[in-house]
């Protein structure tokens, strides 16, 4: 919301005898107008944000009896800092709702262990509903689809089978606080709690040494 001032111009006049006017005395008051500027209902912006990733990586070798062993099945990720970003339009319902769709990119994670090479790079969408709690607090949930993409690559692998893009569905739990700079302009501070599934990725070994 945002006060509008408008100028208010008074003027007195004293009538003579003979019927004229003249103007004894002019003046002009500041008169203050509260009016409530509402913001526009079509939306749309930008985002840059910071992603702390968790999951697990699980390995398992074909036939039961060549199963690595269970010390290194699997890999453990907590917290990876990544850089992401997206681009969002939506409109509001109200002084309280609003909503949004939201196309967003998840930067590549890499990580290289004895050997292997893995590689995570995750495009998303999502639908979001908005809800303003007081002053610009706001809470939201969003529903959506995730298209991770994951490689991994290992000298013993077979060539050209060594990524694959999942769909799988997201969603998300936000608590923000919006503030408008102007009538149009506004920034916006956010956490989001969201979760996807990965892909399922089979590579094949050689039988040939890669070393020799």
């Amino acid at each position: 919301p945002e006060t509008m001032y408008g100028d208010a111009v008074y003027d007195t006049t004293v009538l003579s005898g003979d019927g004229s006017s003249s103007s004894q005395a002019v003046y002009q008051e500041l008169a203050l107008k509260p009016v409530r500027i509402e913001p526009a209902n079509w939306y749309v912006g930008g985002r840059l944000s910071l992603h702390m990733l968790n999951w697990k990586n699980k390995y398992r070798a074909t036939p039961d009896s060549d199963q690595l062993n269970k010390e290194f099945d699997h890999d453990d990720y907590t917290f990876e800092p990544l850089f992401g970003g997206g681009i969002f339009a939506g409109y509001h319902f109200g002084e309280s709702w609003r909503g949004d769709a939201e196309f967003g990119y998840i930067t590549r994670f890499t990580d290289s262990d004895n050997g292997f090479t893995f590689k995570l790079s995750t495009p998303y969408i999502l639908a979001n509903a908005y809800y303003n709690i007081h002053n610009g607090l706001y809470i939201g949930a969003g529903l959506g689809l995730a298209f991770p993409r994951m490689s991994m690559d290992w000298a013993y692998f077979v060539q050209n089978s060594g990524a694959k893009t999942a769909t799988s569905f997201m969603g998300g739990l936000s608590l923000g606080y919006e503030h408008y700079l102007s009538d149009v302009v506004a920034i916006d501070f956010r956490y989001r709690f969201a979760g996807f599934m990965g892909p399922k990725l089979t590579r094949g070994v050689s039988q040939t040494d890669p070393l020799q």
